[in-house]
């Protein structure tokens, strides 16, 4: 059985980290009507299967729409974000490193990734003792 990580759960965590700051946390997409400041967070995971292991890589982007739009409001949320996203992130009890902490201000919005990796090991259950051995491999 291969233990990936709950995207749901994933972003739960990183929402509750958010929440820290005070601003309020969009989990979905809104065109307009929403309150400035506020966090938007988008998750995209990555999973490359090998022989006996999973590895997933899941990238987290945070979109902070200040409230005036001046680099010193994106100044002063960059330096808490930072703060916030070292280190590891709880995720059901088990702690996560944040690697590749990524903060950029565009256009006078600030935009946060990171990224976390978890490999699994991959548990085989095919009894040998009904396998056939090859007994002659050719390759033309």
């Amino acid at each position: 059985m291969i233990n990936l990580i709950n995207l749901i759960d994933f972003k739960k965590a990183v929402i509750h980290t958010l929440e820290k700051t005070g601003c309020t946390t969009f989990a979905i997409d809104l065109k307009q009507g929403y309150e400035k400041p506020c966090f938007f967070v988008q998750i995209n995971p990555k999973i490359d299967y090998y022989f006996d292991t999973v590895e997933e890589n899941i990238v987290v982007q945070i979109v902070f729409f200040p409230a005036t739009r001046t680099s010193i409001e994106n100044f002063e949320m960059a330096n808490r974000l930072r703060v916030l996203f070292i280190g590891t992130l709880d995720v059901n009890g088990r702690h996560y490193t944040i690697e590749n902490l990524d903060i950029q201000e565009v256009e006078g919005i600030l935009d946060t990734t990171f990224s976390i990796r978890n490999v699994e090991e991959v548990i085989n259950n095919i009894d040998s003792s009904e396998s056939k051995k090859m007994e002659e491999f050719i390759l033309k």
